[in-house]
């Protein structure tokens, strides 16, 4: 009997949650006026945010679980609007709501790093654990994030996030390699030899110290002419 009513409880409330969901979908819908524009702001140009309804989601996601994607599109079309504080402000909520998702971090980072705070943009990314690799070969997110703007320059970068890191300048090295600016080539690869510590592969510390010969035995040719 007991499980007869159990069964009869729990149909019932099925009912009643399957008729109650298009009201609670609608006032979800009132709620969030731009909510449809958000989930299809994956693609330029967007739709705009106004200052209002800027306002309003960060209320609503103040008080309703978001999920991250929602969050990174809103933040995108900001940016794209040219509204990098607003995007940031987003982003904000989203990194705290959200601490293990590595990607709104970057994304936070490039956002700062667009309006010039590179402090900021440099805390996120170490947060992240954006590597040098990273910052030379993924300009594109950078200006996907950034509204369309472009990474600062990335040996700049590389060098201020991980200054004591043997793939910092085995990067920043291989940026030079085969250019005219040998003599910096040299010198981030003799800094990332020197370092010895946190290589991205020991294949890496091979390549360092072969780039390194290599260079230095075409400089002495090169003197010697």
């Amino acid at each position: 009997m007991r499980s007869g009513l159990i069964r009869g409880t729990t149909g019932l409330w099925l009912v009643l949650s399957l008729l109650a969901a298009p009201v609670i979908i609608a006032a979800l819908a009132a709620n969030v006026v731009s909510l449809a524009a958000w989930q299809e702001a994956s693609h330029v140009p967007g739709p705009r945010l106004s200052g209002a309804e800027l306002e309003q989601w960060l209320s609503f996601a103040a008080s309703t679980p978001v999920g991250p994607t929602m969050h990174k599109r809103a933040a995108q079309i900001l940016a794209q609007q040219g509204d990098l504080d607003g995007a940031a402000r987003v982003l904000r909520v989203a990194v705290h709501a959200n601490p293990g998702d590595l990607m709104l971090a970057y994304q936070l980072g490039a956002v700062l790093g667009a309006t010039g705070d590179r402090q900021g943009a440099l805390e996120q990314w170490r947060r992240a654990g954006v590597t040098p690799q990273y910052l030379f070969g993924n300009r594109a997110a950078f200006e996907a994030y950034s509204g369309g703007r472009p990474q600062p320059d990335a040996r700049e970068l590389a060098a201020a996030l991980w200054p004591d890191w043997s793939a910092t300048w085995y990067a920043v090295g291989f940026s030079y390699f085969g250019g005219p600016e040998t003599d910096l080539a040299i010198d981030a690869f003799s800094r990332a030899v020197a370092l010895d510590a946190h290589w991205m592969s020991g294949g890496e510390r091979l390549l360092a110290h072969a780039y390194l010969e290599l260079l230095v035995k075409q400089a002495g040719k090169r003197d010697a002419k």
